[in-house]
């Protein structure tokens, strides 16, 4: 949530909004609390309260799979997006 929470503001810094996005590329690392298995479902549930909604109806194509590690070592997901001014 907090990595779209991020997003969502960066767009917002630029005049834009999640509605904009037409691509996600979702990097999720192996959570240690799940075995080290991928959290898709906490991801899918955060996503689904930005993307499909009543007031924001759009949603972006998106790619998501598990990597060994991300940048951060205390990351979980990693979230690259494109957004196009309309």
């Amino acid at each position: 949530m907090s990595s779209l929470l991020k997003i969502k503001a960066a767009l917002e810094d630029q005049g834009l909004g999640m509605g904009d996005v037409v691509m996600m590329h979702v990097y999720l690392a192996g959570d240690p609390a799940k075995g080290g298995k991928l959290d898709f479902a906490g991801m899918n549930a955060a996503y689904t309260q930005f993307f499909g909604t009543k007031d924001q109806p759009n949603k972006p194509g998106r790619s998501a799979m598990q990597v060994a590690a991300l940048a951060a070592p205390w990351a979980l997901v990693e979230i690259e997006v494109i957004a196009v001014r309309k």
